[in-house]
Protein backbone atom coordinates (compact mmCIF):
# COMPACT_ATOMS: atom_id res chain seq x y z
CA UNK A 1 0.00 0.00 0.00
CA UNK A 2 2.62 2.65 0.86
CA UNK A 3 5.00 1.87 -2.40
CA UNK A 4 1.58 2.36 -4.32
CA UNK A 5 1.17 5.56 -2.27
CA UNK A 6 -1.85 4.98 -1.22
CA UNK A 7 -3.08 6.89 2.57
CA UNK A 8 -4.56 3.74 3.98
CA UNK A 9 -4.74 0.49 5.14
CA UNK A 10 -7.03 -1.66 7.35
CA UNK A 11 -6.07 -4.47 9.04
CA UNK A 12 -8.47 -6.78 11.00
CA UNK A 13 -6.86 -7.37 14.92
CA UNK A 14 -7.69 -10.07 17.55
CA UNK A 15 -6.79 -10.08 21.07
CA UNK A 16 -5.29 -13.62 21.69
CA UNK A 17 -3.81 -14.13 25.91
CA UNK A 18 -2.79 -10.28 25.93
CA UNK A 19 -1.44 -10.38 22.03
CA UNK A 20 -2.80 -8.29 19.54
CA UNK A 21 -2.88 -10.50 16.23
CA UNK A 22 -3.27 -9.50 12.59
CA UNK A 23 -5.64 -11.73 10.13
CA UNK A 24 -9.13 -12.32 8.99
CA UNK A 25 -9.70 -15.56 10.43
CA UNK A 26 -8.73 -17.08 13.40
CA UNK A 27 -7.26 -19.81 11.87
CA UNK A 28 -5.58 -17.29 10.14
CA UNK A 29 -2.78 -16.11 12.95
CA UNK A 30 0.28 -17.39 14.04
CA UNK A 31 3.41 -16.34 16.37
CA UNK A 32 4.63 -14.23 13.44
CA UNK A 33 1.37 -12.32 12.49
CA UNK A 34 1.20 -9.83 15.24
CA UNK A 35 -0.03 -6.29 14.85
CA UNK A 36 3.55 -5.36 15.95
CA UNK A 37 5.44 -7.10 14.05
CA UNK A 38 3.74 -6.61 10.76
CA UNK A 39 2.69 -2.92 11.25
CA UNK A 40 2.97 -0.92 14.01
CA UNK A 41 6.98 -1.75 14.41
CA UNK A 42 7.32 -0.61 10.52
CA UNK A 43 5.62 2.18 10.92
CA UNK A 44 7.40 3.19 13.73
CA UNK A 45 10.88 2.74 11.41
CA UNK A 46 9.71 4.68 8.76
CA UNK A 47 8.75 7.38 10.52
CA UNK A 48 11.72 7.64 13.17
CA UNK A 49 14.00 7.86 9.93
CA UNK A 50 11.62 10.36 8.50
CA UNK A 51 11.58 12.60 11.83
CA UNK A 52 15.30 12.11 13.45
CA UNK A 53 14.91 15.64 15.48
CA UNK A 54 11.39 14.66 16.93
CA UNK A 55 13.21 13.83 20.67
CA UNK A 56 13.96 18.20 20.41
CA UNK A 57 11.14 19.03 18.48
CA UNK A 58 7.32 17.87 20.04
CA UNK A 59 5.02 20.49 19.04
CA UNK A 60 3.73 18.22 15.71
CA UNK A 61 4.03 20.87 13.33
CA UNK A 62 7.11 19.66 11.66
CA UNK A 63 6.31 16.33 11.38
CA UNK A 64 7.02 14.43 7.88
CA UNK A 65 4.57 11.37 7.07
CA UNK A 66 5.36 7.89 5.18
CA UNK A 67 5.74 9.12 1.77
CA UNK A 68 8.76 10.45 0.67
CA UNK A 69 7.60 12.51 -1.94
CA UNK A 70 4.64 13.85 0.07
CA UNK A 71 5.65 14.13 3.67
CA UNK A 72 2.83 15.95 4.96
CA UNK A 73 -0.03 13.65 3.75
CA UNK A 74 -1.57 11.67 6.36
CA UNK A 75 -1.93 7.89 6.72
CA UNK A 76 -4.72 6.43 8.06
CA UNK A 77 -4.89 3.08 9.70
CA UNK A 78 -7.77 1.56 10.04
CA UNK A 79 -7.78 -1.51 13.05
CA UNK A 80 -10.76 -3.56 12.23
CA UNK A 81 -11.44 -5.13 15.62
CA UNK A 82 -12.68 -8.80 15.28
CA UNK A 83 -12.70 -9.96 18.96
CA UNK A 84 -14.00 -8.41 21.89
CA UNK A 85 -13.59 -4.58 21.70
CA UNK A 86 -13.41 -3.54 25.28
CA UNK A 87 -11.13 -6.26 26.26
CA UNK A 88 -8.90 -5.43 22.89
CA UNK A 89 -9.32 -1.18 23.66
CA UNK A 90 -6.30 -0.51 26.65
CA UNK A 91 -4.27 -3.39 24.59
CA UNK A 92 -4.64 -0.90 21.32
CA UNK A 93 -3.92 2.43 23.35
CA UNK A 94 -0.51 0.75 25.19
CA UNK A 95 0.42 -0.44 21.50
CA UNK A 96 -0.06 3.22 20.35
CA UNK A 97 1.86 4.53 22.98
CA UNK A 98 5.42 4.80 20.97
CA UNK A 99 3.30 6.94 18.19
CA UNK A 100 1.10 8.93 21.10
CA UNK A 101 4.33 10.03 23.11
CA UNK A 102 6.34 11.26 19.98
CA UNK A 103 3.04 13.82 18.62
CA UNK A 104 2.82 11.59 15.83
CA UNK A 105 -1.01 10.38 16.37
CA UNK A 106 -3.48 12.84 14.91
CA UNK A 107 -5.40 14.02 17.50
CA UNK A 108 -8.87 15.78 18.60
CA UNK A 109 -8.54 18.29 21.92
CA UNK A 110 -11.82 19.03 23.31
CA UNK A 111 -13.24 22.12 23.98
CA UNK A 112 -13.10 23.24 27.75
CA UNK A 113 -17.08 22.54 28.41
CA UNK A 114 -16.86 18.72 27.49
CA UNK A 115 -14.79 18.15 30.99
CA UNK A 116 -16.31 20.80 32.57
CA UNK A 117 -17.28 18.82 35.85
CA UNK A 118 -14.18 16.67 35.94
CA UNK A 119 -16.94 13.86 35.63
CA UNK A 120 -16.56 11.44 32.70
CA UNK A 121 -20.31 10.79 34.04
CA UNK A 122 -21.06 14.38 32.39
CA UNK A 123 -18.36 14.47 29.92
CA UNK A 124 -20.15 15.60 26.26
CA UNK A 125 -18.21 16.99 23.25
CA UNK A 126 -20.00 19.05 20.87
CA UNK A 127 -17.64 18.25 18.54
CA UNK A 128 -16.27 22.04 18.02
CA UNK A 129 -12.48 21.52 20.05
CA UNK A 130 -9.51 21.72 17.68
CA UNK A 131 -7.44 19.15 16.30
CA UNK A 132 -3.43 18.37 15.91
CA UNK A 133 -2.64 16.94 12.73
CA UNK A 134 -0.08 13.84 12.64
CA UNK A 135 1.54 11.42 10.15
CA UNK A 136 -0.73 8.84 11.02
CA UNK A 137 -4.71 8.63 12.43
CA UNK A 138 -6.42 5.80 13.74
CA UNK A 139 -9.51 4.89 13.15
CA UNK A 140 -11.46 2.17 14.65
CA UNK A 141 -14.34 -0.26 12.76
CA UNK A 142 -15.54 -3.73 13.31
CA UNK A 143 -16.23 -3.97 17.27
CA UNK A 144 -14.59 -1.01 18.26
CA UNK A 145 -16.27 0.43 21.43
CA UNK A 146 -17.64 3.75 20.15
CA UNK A 147 -18.41 4.64 23.90
CA UNK A 148 -14.42 3.99 24.79
CA UNK A 149 -13.72 5.99 21.66
CA UNK A 150 -16.17 9.45 22.61
CA UNK A 151 -14.54 9.39 26.20
CA UNK A 152 -11.03 8.92 25.61
CA UNK A 153 -8.76 11.06 28.23
CA UNK A 154 -7.19 13.48 27.83
CA UNK A 155 -7.85 13.99 24.15
CA UNK A 156 -9.26 11.17 21.24
CA UNK A 157 -6.26 9.98 19.12
CA UNK A 158 -8.48 6.59 18.06
CA UNK A 159 -11.10 7.57 15.97
CA UNK A 160 -14.60 5.74 14.79
CA UNK A 161 -16.10 4.26 11.43
CA UNK A 162 -19.20 5.28 11.74
CA UNK A 163 -22.08 4.01 10.22
CA UNK A 164 -22.84 6.06 6.89
CA UNK A 165 -26.02 6.69 7.25
CA UNK A 166 -26.16 8.29 10.66
CA UNK A 167 -25.18 11.69 11.26
CA UNK A 168 -21.75 12.52 13.20
CA UNK A 169 -18.83 14.72 13.21
CA UNK A 170 -15.48 14.35 11.84
CA UNK A 171 -14.30 15.08 15.84
CA UNK A 172 -15.37 11.53 16.69
CA UNK A 173 -15.73 9.72 13.21
CA UNK A 174 -13.81 11.25 10.23
CA UNK A 175 -14.66 8.46 7.60
CA UNK A 176 -17.97 6.84 7.86
CA UNK A 177 -19.13 3.72 6.15
CA UNK A 178 -21.65 1.53 4.81
CA UNK A 179 -21.90 -2.05 2.94
CA UNK A 180 -22.40 -2.28 -0.37
CA UNK A 181 -26.12 -3.60 -0.66
CA UNK A 182 -28.13 -0.89 0.06
CA UNK A 183 -30.85 -1.81 -1.55
CA UNK A 184 -32.37 -4.55 -3.58
CA UNK A 185 -31.22 -3.05 -7.26
CA UNK A 186 -27.99 -2.02 -5.19
CA UNK A 187 -27.55 -5.81 -4.65
CA UNK A 188 -27.19 -6.55 -8.09
CA UNK A 189 -23.94 -6.37 -10.05
CA UNK A 190 -23.42 -3.20 -11.89
CA UNK A 191 -23.64 -5.01 -15.56
CA UNK A 192 -27.23 -6.59 -14.74
CA UNK A 193 -28.85 -2.96 -14.09
CA UNK A 194 -30.45 -1.49 -16.91
CA UNK A 195 -29.32 2.29 -17.69
CA UNK A 196 -32.31 3.48 -15.39
CA UNK A 197 -31.62 1.11 -11.98
CA UNK A 198 -28.04 1.92 -12.58
CA UNK A 199 -28.90 5.86 -12.62
CA UNK A 200 -30.87 5.40 -9.44
CA UNK A 201 -28.11 3.17 -7.96
CA UNK A 202 -25.78 6.11 -8.50
CA UNK A 203 -27.89 8.15 -7.13
CA UNK A 204 -28.55 6.42 -3.87
CA UNK A 205 -24.87 6.31 -3.49
CA UNK A 206 -24.13 9.62 -4.33
CA UNK A 207 -26.73 11.44 -1.97
CA UNK A 208 -24.87 8.89 0.68
CA UNK A 209 -21.86 10.26 -0.34
CA UNK A 210 -22.97 14.26 -0.55
CA UNK A 211 -24.48 14.49 3.30
CA UNK A 212 -21.03 13.04 4.64
CA UNK A 213 -19.35 15.71 2.92
CA UNK A 214 -21.16 17.98 4.29
CA UNK A 215 -20.58 16.85 7.76
CA UNK A 216 -16.43 16.80 6.41
CA UNK A 217 -16.34 13.35 6.42
CA UNK A 218 -15.11 10.99 4.27
CA UNK A 219 -17.33 7.93 2.46
CA UNK A 220 -16.75 4.51 2.12
CA UNK A 221 -18.49 1.44 0.88
CA UNK A 222 -17.30 -2.23 1.79
CA UNK A 223 -18.73 -5.74 1.19
CA UNK A 224 -18.92 -4.89 -2.88
CA UNK A 225 -17.99 -8.17 -4.95
CA UNK A 226 -14.64 -9.55 -5.47
CA UNK A 227 -15.06 -12.22 -8.36
CA UNK A 228 -15.31 -11.97 -10.82
CA UNK A 229 -12.86 -9.07 -11.84
CA UNK A 230 -15.30 -7.89 -14.65
CA UNK A 231 -17.91 -7.18 -11.73
CA UNK A 232 -15.42 -5.86 -9.42
CA UNK A 233 -14.11 -3.03 -11.73
CA UNK A 234 -17.77 -2.55 -12.67
CA UNK A 235 -18.90 -1.98 -8.68
CA UNK A 236 -15.69 0.36 -8.59
CA UNK A 237 -16.69 2.54 -11.27
CA UNK A 238 -19.99 2.71 -9.63
CA UNK A 239 -18.76 4.38 -6.69
CA UNK A 240 -16.34 6.19 -8.32
CA UNK A 241 -19.26 7.77 -10.06
CA UNK A 242 -21.06 8.41 -6.84
CA UNK A 243 -18.32 10.27 -5.61
CA UNK A 244 -17.16 7.71 -2.71
CA UNK A 245 -14.09 8.67 -1.03
CA UNK A 246 -12.87 4.66 -0.44
CA UNK A 247 -13.24 1.48 -1.77
CA UNK A 248 -11.90 -1.48 0.01
CA UNK A 249 -9.64 -3.52 -2.47
CA UNK A 250 -7.24 -6.55 -1.75
CA UNK A 251 -4.82 -6.06 -5.39
CA UNK A 252 -3.91 -2.43 -4.67
CA UNK A 253 -2.15 -2.79 -7.79
CA UNK A 254 -5.44 -3.06 -9.78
Amino acid sequence: ALSLGIPCIEVDVWLVDGVLFAGHEPQDLSPDRTLERLYLTPLLDILSKANPDTESDKSGKGWNGVFARASKQELMLMIDIKSDGEALWPALLDALQPFRERGWLTTYHYPPAANATGNIADFHDDGSGEFTLGPLRIVGTGNTPIGRVYTQQPARDVFYDAPLKAEWTPALAPMASSKWLLSSYLSLPPYALPPAMRKGAIKELRRYSEEAHARGIKARWWGSARWPAVVRRRVWEVQREAGVDWMNADDLAE
